[in-house]
């Protein structure tokens, strides 16, 4: 079931690609429309990795057995993964074969009893088979039962987990012996000290960021269908740190949540742009719409510095606050996954409308003014409020042994 899966997903993949490679971009339009299809099978190919290597670890799936010494030992391979679990004898009771019956050619489990909970031994068998292993384990568990119940030292379960040269052993805690009892211990709060949770360095870059749109239309005479484009830079510089935020928390595990990522977030920047650019700046096309090199470079060039400086402040935000100030401590990765949205939607829900109603007014120098300000300001309440979510987020905690 899980090939079958795999080869479908494989076929809607290989269609939309070799689709995608026939695209001709000539327009704004087709670039968008292009990215986002790009996007959709960067995520879509992540499905049909995955199940195409389920499917070969299934492939290489084996289980053995063996009785050694007093434990049962069960090791489960699958392709370099391979996973060796103990059981003392001592433990094991009620070995029987499930369904019960009399037919030989029946398919039957062999199960048993340990501790308490119920284990497998194998997958379905006949019940020949399943009755010879019932007797071989019965015995052994025969044989060390007395030793356990005279009192002699029992040895915890273990598992031990290999891929290829590495591997790790885990123990029962259950088994074993009770574990010491931890308490939390955290300096005391105290209630005349206030959280510091907004750097003012940070807070000073992101004005100024926001000052360099309002120089470009008191003196460069930006309009507004060029604040919507530097408005959705902004966007693509916050998904930028937000890959950067992903690796430092996410480690390893980042290596495949990155591209799962940049796979929605690039999906949804590709429409948002496109929304952007034909509500805004599309009607300004008096006989035919430019070529998307001619385009983008009219639209881009003019708002280097804009973006710059926007590109700076969140750098110092990032290295102020996520880093310097350990905010990455308290983050965890599926919260970074969804966090961009929730600033972005904000922002732009507001500044769309804004700007909608300033371009219905022709555009007039005081109502640009205006969006501005309201822009800079819900920047402003944003940052202030990650600040707040951050510093009200439990550390890491040192722990220590409470003594009995």
């Amino acid at each position: 079931m899980v090939g079958i899966f795999f080869s479908i997903f494989a076929a809607i993949g290989v269609i939309q690609f070799v689709s995608l490679s026939g695209d001709r971009v000539k327009t704004v339009f087709d670039l968008s429309t292009f990215l986002f299809r790009g996007f959709w099978l960067l995520g879509w190919s992540f499905a049909v990795l995955f199940l195409g290597a389920v499917t070969m670890l299934l492939l290489f799936f084996g289980e053995s057995a063996r009785i050694e010494g007093e434990h049962l030992y069960i090791v489960a391979r699958i392709g370099l993964l391979k996973i060796r679990s103990a059981y003392p004898l001592s433990r094991i009771s009620d070995v029987r074969v499930e369904p019960p019956g009399i037919r030989p050619a029946d398919i039957v489990h062999l199960r048993f009893n340990y501790c308490e909970s119920s284990c497998n031994l194998g997958d379905s068998m006949t019940r020949v088979r399943a009755c010879q292993l019932q007797k071989l384990l019965s015995g052994a568990v025969a044989g060390r039962t007395a030793i356990g119940e005279e009192g002699a030292v029992k040895k915890p379960e273990f598992c031990t987990i290999q891929i290829g040269p590495f591997a790790w052993q885990l123990r029962d805690k259950g088994l074993s012996a009770p574990p010491t009892p931890v308490i939390a211990c955290s300096p005391p709060a105290k209630d005349h000290e206030a959280p510091r949770t907004q750097a003012p360095v940070s807070s000073l870059a992101l004005i100024c960021a926001n000052l360099a749109p309002l120089a470009g239309v008191l003196f460069l005479g930006w309009d507004v269908g060029d604040l919507m484009v530097l408005f959705w830079c902004q966007n693509a510089v916050i998904g930028f740190y937000n890959v950067l935020k992903l690796a430092v928390v996410g480690k390893l595990a980042a290596l495949l949540e990155i591209p799962v990522f940049i796979a929605h977030f690039g999906a949804f920047m590709s429409a948002h742009f496109l929304f952007v650019y034909y509500m805004f700046i599309g009607g300004h096309f008096t006989t035919h719409e430019p070529a998307v090199r001619e385009a983008l470079l009219t639209l881009f060039i003019p708002l280097w510095p804009a973006i710059l400086m926007m590109f700076i402040s969140h750098g110092i935000s990032f290295a102020v606050n996520f880093i310097g100030r350990r905010e990455y401590t308290r983050r965890k990765v599926a919260d970074l996954m969804n966090e961009p949205y929730k600033r972005v939607l904000i922002l732009h829900i507001t500044i769309v409308f804004g700007g909608w109603i300033v371009m219905l007014l022709k555009s007039p120098l005081p109502a640009l003014c205006l969006l501005l300000l309201l822009k800079t300001y819900i920047d402003l309440w944003a940052h202030r409020k990650e600040r707040l979510r951050c510093a009200s987020q439990p550390g890491p905690t040192t722990e220590t042994p409470l003594r009995r």
